[in-house]
């Protein structure tokens, strides 16, 4: 099997790519992680240096498993959408990794999207990790907890399930007997 994974360095396409690694172990897959710029007297020396290292960096991901990587950095004036695609098309991909990072409304339609358009126009299936941040994973385990803590309890005189007296849990911890509330 072949897989692909479009990659520039952000929190996203590293996502992508350790999910392209973990699946390319499985199915024993050689991977190309591919760099795009559209190229041209508008690319900065810089960022083509960030390229190069990001890719580095990239294949030393798949060199620590001894998995299989070519690297690949793309300036044939395409969007990075388009060379992803025609990419795929050319070397017989069998699925293309790509991170998907948060875009408003009017940014997409401005700008469009690198994974709007690969999903779109793919000549097979494409992947895309989701991606918690940490915080927002946080707030959510604590979101659960706290509704489930709150839902059910048992009482601490009678031992029959009651609900939560919301007043006592938030001051003293303590459940009262709510014999009405039994369920």
């Amino acid at each position: 099997m072949k897989f692909l994974v479009g990659y520039n360095g952000s929190a996203e396409a590293k996502a992508a790519l350790l999910l392209a690694r973990d699946f390319a172990k499985i199915f024993d897959a050689k991977v190309f992680v591919m760099a795009s710029m559209e190229g041209g007297a508008g690319e900065k020396l810089e960022d083509i240096n960030q390229a190069e290292q990001n890719l580095r960096e990239a294949k030393e991901v798949f060199n620590q498993q001894g998995l299989e990587c070519e690297t690949h950095q793309m300036a044939r004036g395409l969007a990075p959408g388009e060379d992803l695609v025609k990419f795929a098309e050319e070397n017989q991909i069998d699925q293309i990794y790509v991170g998907i990072e948060k875009k408003s409304k009017t940014s997409k339609l401005l700008l469009g999207s690198t994974a709007q358009y690969v999903i779109l126009k793919a000549p097979c299936p494409v992947n895309k990790p989701v991606l918690f941040r940490a915080k927002m994973l946080s707030k959510i385990v604590q979101d659960i907890f706290l509704q489930l803590s709150s839902l059910t309890s048992l009482c601490l005189r009678c031992q029959v399930s009651v609900f939560r007296c919301q007043k006592n849990s938030l001051t003293a911890g303590k459940l009262g007997c709510l014999k009405a509330r039994v369920f």
